[in-house]
Parts: structure tokens; sequence; C-alpha cells
């Protein structure tokens, strides 16, 4: 995806696409089926889009979209009614423990 490209926003009920919790963005020659295992993470979107949308003052956000994945997250945009957005990464279990993720990402963000 190009940087000007926008990603598709899917309405709620389009949400719970399997791709959204499969590793859709690299192919792998050994082991294949164990490293998608290792980045294969299930969650609710119906939930994120309620919590993002209460973040903007909203009762949810209808709209959302895969951004990016990488190894170790997966990258969504959420779009509210208003027409705000808010971006949600969401760690996949190869990522290690969230307190020390989030700790380094802090530090790494300290020292830019």
């Amino acid at each position: 995806m190009s940087v000007s490209s926008r990603p598709h926003l899917f309405t709620s009920s389009q949400a719970l696409n399997e791709e959204f919790f499969r590793n859709t963005s690299r192919r792998w020659i050994f082991y294949e089926t164990n490293r998608l295992n290792e980045r294969y993470v299930k969650f609710r979107p119906t939930e994120l889009q309620r919590i993002a949308g209460e973040a903007m003052q909203q009762a949810h956000c209808p709209d959302i979209a895969m951004l990016a994945e990488g190894g170790f997250n997966k990258v969504f945009i959420l779009r509210a009614k208003n027409g705000r957005e808010v971006i949600a990464r969401i760690p996949t279990p190869i990522a290690g423990l969230a307190y020390y993720t989030t700790a380094s990402e802090v530090a790494t963000m300290g020292f830019l």
C-alpha cells in the first residue's frame, strides 16, 4: 500500500472478517503454519469500535480497516460518525509481554 492510498473502511457487520485476525502480509518457506499461528490474534472488532468511539465521545466507530501489519502488531484505523479517526494497535502473541513491549516503545519514543 502506498502512503497516499487510503484503506477501505469496513462497517461493523463486515468487521468480523477473518483477515483481521490472521497474518496476510507475509509468507514463510519453512514452518509457515507455525509462523502464521504465532501471528494469529483473535479479538472483538465491535468492542474495539466501542472503545475507540468512547475515546472520541461517540457511541462507537462504525468504520474499521486494517492499516498495517508487521511481525508483532496489527494496526487499525477507526472512523467515527463525525469523521474523526483514531489508530489502534493490537499486538500479536509473539510480541511478548505487554508491559515490556509498551515500556520499550515508550523508551524509544522518548529517545527520538
